[in-house]
């Protein structure tokens, strides 16, 4: 079930724990949004993804993703990944089902000539002692020639079986 509130500059809608994705549509209001995410917990060992569309999550692109960061794993071996060309944005690298995350994502939807989307983001972990990445600073784009409209997070494998995330859209005056 979805939950629309707000006032003012910010709104937030919010999603039930347990869901297997959670889509966003209707981004029209502002050109940036402010998302943070909580106490996200997969079922299954994966990637936490994000995908976006310029049809209003008829369909997401599934191609053309270009992004960047700094990982931190809790073995301290600090790693610069990316991926060009490729599916999705990869908030972070794989992680155990017993482990959560929580983060934030600037969402920047007009590029240059108003198209495309930027996103900036951070992500955290609990430690645990197997070298899984506790952290991800990075960045990442999408071209898709027209004004993104809506996001989607997935699990790369499995569904999630907890957390929470909020839209909030930033108001230019």
């Amino acid at each position: 079930e979805w939950v629309a509130a707000g006032g003012g500059a910010l709104n937030y809608v919010d999603i039930e724990d347990g869901a297997s994705s959670a889509e966003f549509t209707g981004l029209t209001t502002y050109d940036t949004y402010f998302i943070r995410f909580e106490g996200m917990v997969g079922d299954a060992s994966g990637h936490d993804r994000l995908v976006m569309s310029d049809d209003n999550g008829s369909s997401y692109e599934s191609s053309g993703y270009a992004w960047s960061g700094v990982n931190y794993p809790s073995n301290g071996s600090l790693s610069n990944p990316y991926n060009r060309s490729t599916h999705s944005i990869d908030l972070s690298s794989s992680y155990s089902a017993s482990q959560y995350r929580a983060g934030w994502i600037y969402l920047h939807r007009k590029g240059k000539s108003a198209t495309g989307a930027v996103v900036n983001f951070q992500s955290w972990g609990l430690e645990d002692a197997t070298g899984y990445e506790t952290g991800r600073a990075s960045g990442g784009r999408l071209d898709t020639g027209t004004i993104v409209n809506a996001i989607k997070f997935y699990r790369s494998s499995g569904n999630y079986s907890a957390g929470k995330i909020y839209v909030y859209g930033i108001s230019n005056s």
